[in-house]
């Protein structure tokens, strides 16, 4: 399980941030919740997940509030 969340988290953090790129990652996390995303292991997961998506929200309010 830990293997998994390194390489979530590597991938999260080193990636590019074109929504396309965000896409592919939100899509790892979502393949690697639907198989272990019940384990009592994995909390860390999720929060992770839970924080990637949120900073994802903050860059897109902050866009649009540069762009207006």
């Amino acid at each position: 399980m830990y293997a998994i969340q390194d390489a979530l988290n590597t991938l999260s953090r080193r990636v590019n941030t074109s929504p396309a790129s965000r896409e592919a990652v939100s899509k790892a996390y979502e393949f690697a919740l639907s198989r272990i995303g019940q384990d009592k292991d994995s909390g860390d997961i999720w929060c992770d997940y839970i924080q990637f998506l949120k900073a994802g929200e903050v860059r897109c309010v902050l866009s649009l509030s540069v762009c207006c």
